[in-house]
């Protein structure tokens, strides 16, 4: 998964209108970058434990979905960035699930290929690579 964390001061209002919508105050306009990690780790956690239970209730099973220690990553650059999408759309192929990327039906290789509606940045991905041709070129290339 590969998510794009919004500058400080959009989070901020964020959390501040939603701190303001649960408990009547809002939070101030400067506070601790601690916090903010905090409060993102919080709602992926409360995301990912969400889908677990559903999933578990779903398929009448117990215990965890997901690898107990998660990492992060920082991506810094275009190439990098290039190179984590990549990644995981080539994953499923490394892994033999399928033979080839566009097969994959939990990836978002072929909505960005796709003109259908999305909340993707689909426009920011493209662009990155340079063009909707150059991303297709990109992903013809094996993993590094």
């Amino acid at each position: 998964m590969l998510i794009k964390i919004r500058d400080q001061k959009e989070l901020v209002e964020y959390f501040s209108i939603k701190n303001e919508a649960l408990y009547g105050q809002a939070l101030p306009a400067t506070f601790d970058e601690q916090l903010l990690v905090k409060k993102i780790s919080k709602a992926f956690s409360n995301l990912l434990n969400s889908y677990t239970q559903a999933f578990n209730k779903m398929y009448a099973r117990m215990g965890s979905l997901f690898m107990q220690n998660m990492k992060r990553v920082e991506v810094i650059g275009d190439e990098s960035f290039c190179k984590v999408v990549h990644y995981i759309h080539s994953n499923p192929v490394h892994h033999r699930f399928v033979k080839e990327m566009k097969q994959w039906e939990y990836s978002s290789y072929k909505i960005i290929l796709s003109k259908s509606p999305t909340k993707l940045e689909r426009d920011y991905v493209v662009k990155m690579f340079g063009g909707l041709d150059s991303f297709v070129k990109y992903h013809e290339k094996p993993s590094e």
